[in-house]
């Protein structure tokens, strides 16, 4: 997988699969941010005999031709100047402009998202998308939130039977995580960026992910958002998010999973602070009942690490000193965590493998003193994977 800095912009392009490391291609596009330059690079290089000799002339034309693909969808969503840009932000920005134009008469704001009404197909076997996150209302269970990788923000409040669109207003944004306040229903968080994408694969390579611009806020249920305050010291070109967690006794205490560490606010969003990072925190939870022991797991240059808080997850109070880093079978790429609501000292972490090399299941761990020591459930059959018997060596 190609990974370089085009100006301070980070994107990722070509899957493991298809190109591989390639230093010659990564260098020749290094510092190039303008898509006419770097399509001018692609051309030359793709045509380069010694790059035909080195990969063969069918994976060549291969390659070329997903790049092709890539300099087409983006041809449209560049800066003024030809410049790479967080299409995400400008969509948000531009769609922010917009709301505050109003229409001769017109008491609300005026909606940028048209008028459509559904033609079909309405019923498929393959799906039409990804649902990456659900969350539930405190005490109506017929209410239920559902955030998609770039359809937005979608609830339900007859069990599923019908659903509406609670972002038609922001282009296409991508939903990592969800918060409902228990004690205000109509104050709904949303962290943004699909950081389900972010390791290889189509979307992510090509330059189809969508980025982060931080956490939406509504105090109305969704009827309109704000933007809450910025994330210090992010990069929000290459900003994606996993998880998005209220405090279990304070509403306006959140922390944002990203890939580039733990985010936490404690007025409701109005300011952020670095948590804990860098690197790229997949998950957090609390200890059940407690709101002071907290989880989190991290994952940097393929190794995992777990770590406990005793104090809120607040800055400087995490550790990661336990003995599941040196237990996990490294390398990894993922870890989800688990808390038993039964037995507030039962944690669980489910480990996935890289995409590369097999093993992709590393197993599920399971702790009965609140995370100081794990033991191995188990790692086989690979639960992870694409076969129904669990013997192959795919991965998630």
């Amino acid at each position: 997988m190609l990974r370089f800095i085009l100006s301070g912009f980070m994107l990722f392009f070509a899957t493991a699969a298809c190109f591989g490391q390639d230093p010659v291609l990564t260098s020749r596009l290094k510092n190039k941010n303008r898509l006419d330059d770097i399509a001018r690079e692609l051309k030359n290089y793709y045509k380069d005999p010694a790059t035909i000799n080195r990969i063969g002339p069918v994976q060549a034309e291969r390659q070329s031709k997903q790049w092709r693909r890539w300099l087409w969808y983006m041809s449209s969503r560049v800066g003024e100047k030809g410049e790479l840009v967080n299409i995400e932000q400008k969509n948000f920005e531009a769609n922010g402009n917009q709301l505050q134009r109003k229409q001769p008469n017109d008491v609300g704001l005026l909606s940028t998202a048209g008028t459509w009404s559904l033609l079909g197909p309405t019923n498929t076997t393959s799906g039409i998308g990804r649902v990456d996150r659900l969350a539930f209302h405190p005490t109506d269970p017929d209410i239920v939130y559902a955030g998609t990788t770039a359809g937005g923000l979608w609830r339900t409040t007859d069990a599923g039977t019908n659903w509406s669109s609670l972002s038609p207003n922001i282009s296409s944004p991508a939903i990592s995580g969800i918060a409902i306040d228990p004690g205000n229903t109509n104050v709904l968080y949303i962290l943004t960026g699909d950081g389900d994408s972010n390791i290889s694969g189509l979307v992510e390579d090509f330059g189809y992910m969508r980025l982060s611009i931080g956490v939406l806020k509504s105090t109305n249920g969704g009827t309109t958002w704000q933007k809450t305050g910025d994330f210090p010291g992010a990069n929000y070109s290459s900003l994606v998010g996993y998880r998005l967690i209220m405090h279990p006794s304070s509403s306006q205490i959140l922390y944002a999973c990203t890939n580039q560490g733990i985010f936490v606010t404690i007025n409701g969003g109005t300011s952020w602070s670095l948590s804990i990072g860098p690197g790229r925190f997949y998950d957090m939870a609390f200890q059940p009942g407690s709101g002071s022991v907290c989880y989190a797991t991290s994952i940097r240059n393929n190794r995992a690490s777990f770590w406990k808080s005793t104090s809120s997850g607040l800055l400087n109070s995490w550790d990661s000193t336990l003995t599941i880093n040196n237990q996990i079978n490294n390398p990894t790429s993922r870890v989800e965590i688990a808390v038993a609501a039964s037995n507030s000292g039962i944690v669980y972490l489910l480990c996935g493998g890289i995409p590369v090399g097999g093993n992709a299941f590393k197993g599920l761990y399971r702790s009965t003193n609140s995370g100081t020591s794990f033991t191995l459930q188990g790692n086989s059959p690979n639960i992870l994977g694409r076969a129904s018997d669990g013997l192959d060596s795919a991965s998630q």
